[in-house]
C-alpha cells in the first residue's frame, strides 16, 4: 500500500509529492491539473520494467504510435517534452504479511535517455543482449545497433537487493518496443472509456463463480439496480454473455447502462485481485448522483476486506460529498483521503493538497462551501 508518492518530470509534473495516502484516495481538480497523469505515474511504478504499460495508457486516451516515431513518442511522457531531465517516480510502500511485522519499502524508477556514442560504451553490450532476447538474428544485431542513436534507460530499485535492476530500451523503427521486464499483476487500471471485452468478462465471471462470490457481487450491484436478482453466464446468439436476472425479465448486462457495467467492472476487479492497487479514472462516469454513496460503501467494504488500495479521479463535487458520507456513516473516515490538485499562481507548477479525516469533517461542517473543482 502506497503511503507516499513523488513524481518528477513526468507529463505535466515538474515535481509533485503526496505524503499522506490512505486506503481509498479520491483525486480532484480543474481540467488540465494532471489527475489522469498522476494515476498513470502511480500505475507505471507498479509495473516499472514494462514500457508497454505507457503505450496501453496512450491508447486509452485515443492516441497511438507510428513505429517510425519512437523517439518523438517518448517525449510525450517528459515534462515540457524535455529529454534532458529524466523521469523519476518513487514511493514509500507499507508492506504487511504474516511472516513479519509491517515495514516500509522504498521503490524508485528512473527513465533517462542516453546517447549511443563513445562516452557511453557500456550501453552497447546491454543493447545487443536485449536484441538477442527479442529474437533479432545474430547476423543483424551489429548492423542494427550501429544505427541506434540513443536508448532509454529504465532503472528500478528499492531498499531490498532483489528489486534492483537496470535495463535499456532503444529506438529503431524496424523493431517493436521490447518487453524488457515481466509484469507482476499487482495493479489494475480502469480508464474513462471502454469496457472489458466479452472474453475477459466471461473469464472473470467464471473465476468469480468458482470462488463462490457471485452472490456478493449481485448484492453489491443491487445498490444501483434494486430489481437485480442474479447474474448468469448464458450462450446466446452464438456467444457467451453475462445476463442480468431481474424481477420480471432477463437482459444482457450490457443493456443496463454504462454506469452499472462500469461499477460491475470495479467490483469484479477488486474481488478477484486481493492485495492490489486499483486505479479508476473519472469514477463518476455513468453513475447517477443518487447512488454514489452506495458505490463508495461497496468500494470501501471490498477494499477493506481484501486489503486493496484504491485511487480514483473525479470532476464531481457530488462524488466527493458521497465519498465523505459513505466513509463517515461506516465509521471509517480515517481510511479515506481526498487530494486536490491545483496550480500555483506564482510558478504555475502543480501541487497537491490532502484532506484527511479532520480536514474532511471541517469542510463538511461548512456544507462543502469550499473550492474543490
Amino acid at each position: 500500500m502506497y503511503k507516499t508518492f513523488r513524481v518528477k518530470n513526468f507529463r505535466c509534473f515538474k515535481d509533485l509529492q503526496i505524503n499522506d495516502l490512505g486506503r481509498v484516495n479520491l483525486i480532484a481538480g480543474k481540467n488540465n491539473t494532471g489527475k489522469t497523469a498522476l494515476l498513470e505515474a502511480m500505475y507505471l511504478l507498479t509495473r516499472p520494467l514494462s514500457p508497454q504499460v505507457l503505450f496501453h495508457l496512450e491508447r486509452t486516451r485515443g492516441l497511438d504510435i507510428s513505429m517510425n516515431e519512437h523517439r518523438d513518442y517518448w517525449k510525450r511522457f517528459h515534462f515540457d517534452l524535455d529529454f534532458s531531465t529524466g523521469i523519476e517516480l518513487s514511493c514509500n510502500e507499507l508492506l504487511t504479511d504474516d511472516a513479519q511485522a509491517p515495514h516500509t519499502l522504498k521503490r524508485k524508477l528512473t527513465i533517462v535517455e542516453r546517447e549511443m556514442n563513445e562516452d557511453n560504451k557500456d550501453l552497447y553490450p546491454e543493447v545487443r543482449v536485449l536484441m538477442a532476447q527479442m529474437g533479432v538474428p545474430t547476423t543483424e544485431i551489429n548492423e542494427i545497433s550501429a544505427r541506434i542513436d540513443a536508448v532509454l534507460k529504465f532503472s528500478y530499485g528499492g531498499n531490498t537487493q532483489e528489486q534492483s535492476t537496470t535495463v535499456g530500451l532503444y529506438y529503431h523503427p524496424e523493431l517493436p518496443i521490447p518487453r524488457i521486464g515481466e509484469s507482476v499483476e499487482k495493479s489494475f487500471f480502469i480508464p474513462v472509456h471502454g469496457r472489458p471485452n466479452d472474453n475477459s468478462i466471461v473469464d472473470n465471471f467464471s473465476e468469480l463463480e468458482e470462488s463462490g462470490q457471485v452472490d456478493k457481487l449481485v448484492a453489491r450491484l443491487s445498490a444501483l439496480e434494486p430489481n437485480l436478482r442474479d447474474l448468469r453466464l448464458l450462450r446466446k446468439y452464438g456467444d457467451w454473455l453475462l445476463w442480468a436476472v431481474l424481477q420480471d425479465r432477463r437482459l444482457p448486462l450490457g443493456h443496463l447502462g454504462d454506469g452499472l457495467n462500469r461499477f460491475c467492472n470495479f467490483l469484479i476487479t477488486l474481488m478477484l485481485r486481493p492485495d492490489i492497487l486499483l486505479f479508476i479514472d473519472e469514477i463518476e462516469n455513468g453513475i447517477h448522483y443518487s447512488v454514489q454513496t452506495k458505490v463508495w460503501e461497496a468500494i470501501g467494504q471490498v477494499a477493506r476486506e481484501l486489503d486493496v488500495q484504491v485511487f480514483a479521479t473525479t470532476h464531481s463535487l457530488e462524488m466527493i460529498r458521497a465519498a465523505y458520507e459513505a466513509f463517515s456513516e461506516e465509521g471509517k473516515l480515517e481510511e479515506f483521503r481526498y487530494h486536490r490538485l491545483s496550480r500555483s499562481r506564482k510558478t504555475g507548477e502543480l501541487r497537491a493538497t490532502t484532506y484527511n479525516e479532520l480536514d474532511m469533517e471541517a469542510v463538511a461542517a461548512f456544507g462543502f462551501d469550499h473550492e474543490v473543482r
